[in-house]
């Protein structure tokens, strides 16, 4: 390589290492990379293969013909030897056109000389440089290899820079979603009552992680026995009256009370229903019984996984509390639990 042409090498690679680490869109790498290489090696055309599902198993990420002569771009034979450098991940020198009857049957036209050289990741190649000679008057040697192969080396970084920059997104986009996810049930634990806090950690969360799922019983009369103490699960129909809303919603929906016959004011409501509603919503509750009149009692969501994933061990609901019960309600409430023991 004279002096001149390596001058020009040395500012090719440094537009491509400048490119990297200024983080530039890849494709764009992928273009200075592709178009450098041609220069530099005097090719008539540059082309950078990357590997996909299509049939022929490559796409033309970027061509380049310094002659403007590019009409013929990822002809058959430049596509089969990038195929065959990214399969057996070596480098492919075709000096001359005889050289080419080792992949192809047919005389070739057009290209005289071809370099084909793999990048990707450490374990697999995802990609090819590929640079060709059409005018027959000279070919590429071992020597151009070489030189083709720090282009090479360069388009591998820029892949791997990608790839651990994607995955650094990926784990921080995880941990954002972590964190929010802590944020929510810490702020709905911190809402709760002592009481309350301790019910939905010792009960709720332990019949999760023991893989207990709840009983969906119909009807308006069901006891089931709770993980810990003596604690029963009345369940109850009703409707949920959500006034504040846009359509002014009148859900019908099965209500479990769990209860040791401690002030029903602070015993455990849970509603199972497949649009739970937000943290902190209140909304108007209506009961019935087996005997007497509905009674309406004003609820407070203190838990939901709205946005949760219903799952075997997790039925899609929401917590409540019941607010501001007057004894009468109370009591009405308590004849109720009564008629469903």
């Amino acid at each position: 390589m004279s002096g001149k042409d390596s001058q020009q090498g040395y500012i090719a690679f440094i537009q491509v290492s400048s490119a990297i680490k200024s983080q530039k869109d890849i494709s764009s790498i992928f273009e200075i990379i592709g178009r450098e290489s041609a220069r530099c090696l005097k090719a008539q055309r540059s082309t950078v293969f990357l590997a996909n599902g299509e049939k022929d198993g490559l796409k033309i990420q970027f061509s380049y013909s310094p002659d403007s002569i590019n009409d013929e771009v990822g002809s058959p034979q430049e596509k089969e030897v990038a195929r065959r450098a990214i399969a057996e991940q070596r480098p492919i020198l075709l000096k001359e056109p005889k050289d080419f009857s080792e992949f192809f049957k047919s005389d070739q036209r057009g290209i005289t000389s071809l370099l084909s050289i793999p990048f990707g990741l450490p374990d697999r190649s995802i990609g090819s440089l590929n640079v060709s000679l059409m005018n027959g008057k000279r070919a590429f040697d071992e020597k151009d290899l070489q030189f083709l192969s720090i282009f090479a080396n360069y388009a591998s970084i820029a892949v791997q820079n990608q790839y651990m920059l994607n995955e650094l997104r990926n784990a921080a986009g995880l941990r954002k979603s972590y964190e929010r996810h802590l944020d929510d049930l810490l702020g709905q634990l911190q809402s709760l009552s002592g009481e309350d806090r301790r019910r939905i950690i010792e009960d709720h969360i332990g019949k999760l992680l023991s893989g207990k799922r709840s009983e969906m019983v119909s009807g308006t009369k069901s006891i089931g026995k709770a993980a810990a103490g003596k604690k029963e699960i009345i369940r109850l129909t009703g409707e949920a009256s959500f006034e504040g809303s846009s359509q002014n919603l009148t859900e019908k929906i099965q209500v479990e009370i769990e209860s040791s016959g401690d002030d029903l004011s602070r015993c455990g409501v849970f509603i199972p229903t497949e649009n739970p509603k937000d943290l902190g919503e209140q909304f108007l509750l209506r009961l019935h019984s087996p005997k007497g009149d509905p009674v309406e009692v004003a609820c407070k969501v203190i838990f939901s996984n709205k946005y949760g994933k219903a799952t075997r061990n997790l039925t899609r609901g929401m917590g409540v509390k019941f607010l501001d019960l007057s004894p009468e309600v109370q009591k009405k409430l308590e004849e109720y639990v009564q008629a469903c023991k």
